[in-house]
């Protein structure tokens, strides 16, 4: 059993990298395909004996999902080892998952199991305690202060939002899933789903304008664009 070592990002004991714009198949790296694609022929090569395969997959999502469980509350010694759990249990149940769908909603639903059974045993961080680094486009020092004050004030007010509008907020936003994937990790329908980001943008929209923040800019990133569904 190959173990995913989440902790040193690295996995053990292949250290495969694949470029992300490209297909993985009998070894080598081919033409471009879509994400989906991708994964699918990933997939298929993992089950037919192609181990290393695998290592594709933790590669395209191991920082998303990191992130994901930081804003859910975890520590982030408990966000990598229930990253590095869930790599696991999605690879020992590689066979039983549905090559139509999604493995990103999938993945993600075996973690925020996980993280909700281990947020029952250990208190949660906040979002506000977590940091993460400004962009590096904002290289000018005074950009990069109001970056971080912005980004701090809008993670405290996320941390008052319910635990049910968290989730599908930092789902939508954070990971850019579809509704039909927000649907099949957290069982919510499409309405609640929808209703619940509204009212949860409006709660955050009335929280800064109270702190004095300038909500249209500090809610940019949490827009909705285009025709993703």
């Amino acid at each position: 059993m190959p173990r995913f070592d989440i902790k040193n990002e690295k996995f053990v004991p292949y250290g495969l990298s694949i470029p992300y714009n490209a297909c993985w198949k009998g070894g080598m790296v081919l033409e471009p395909l879509n994400r989906k694609e991708q994964e699918r022929q990933v997939i298929n090569e993992v089950l037919q004996g192609n181990r290393d395969a695998y290592a594709y997959l933790v590669d395209l999502y191991k920082d998303k999902l990191y992130g994901l469980l930081r804003r859910m509350g975890a520590s982030p010694e408990d966000a990598k080892d229930i990253a590095q759990e869930s790599f696991i249990r999605a690879y020992r149940k590689l066979a039983t998952h549905r090559l139509d769908g999604s493995f990103a909603s999938w993945l993600y639903t075996i973690a925020v199991r996980i993280c909700y059974g281990h947020q029952k045993k250990i208190p949660a961080v906040s979002c506000s305690e977590q940091t993460d680094r400004a962009p590096s486009r904002l290289a000018e020092p005074e950009n990069e202060a109001i970056y971080r004050e912005n980004k701090q004030e809008l993670l405290q007010s996320i941390d008052k939002l319910s635990p049910q509008q968290k989730l599908v907020v930092l789902l939508r936003y954070t990971n850019d899933l579809t509704y039909d994937e927000i649907e099949a990790i957290t069982g919510f329908n499409q309405n609640q789903i929808k209703n619940g980001l509204y009212r949860a943008k409006q709660k955050l929209r009335a929280l800064l304008v109270r702190k004095g923040g300038d909500p249209n800019e500090m809610l940019e990133p949490y827009t909705d664009r285009g025709s993703r569904t």
